[in-house]
């Protein structure tokens, strides 16, 4: 694996509303083996969110501010590669 990008969707959430989200992985090369995937929420803004092992987000943030989605990637071969996005509350 020589990389990994991850996106969210949707990038922007209000506070104090419900909301539903999910995060999407992709690595290069895209034939790479052996994935496995690890997520976390950090920042302001993350208050009140989860994040599944699958990348689903959800919960109702109870702080505006940024929150970011880490999510870090390994191969079978023993790569690691971490990748991050950020959800904005407002």
């Amino acid at each position: 694996m020589t990389g990994a990008t991850v996106a969210v969707s949707p990038t922007t959430a209000t506070h104090s509303a419900a909301y539903t989200g999910q995060a999407t992985v992709t690595v290069a090369p895209s034939n790479a083996t052996g994935i496995t995937t690890t997520y976390a929420l950090s920042g302001a803004g993350a208050a009140g969110l989860s994040v599944s092992t699958t990348g689903a987000i959800t919960g109702t943030p109870t702080t505006a501010g940024t929150a970011t989605l880490t999510a870090t990637v390994k191969d079978d071969s023993g790569t690691t590669k971490t990748a991050t996005a950020t959800i904005t509350v407002a």
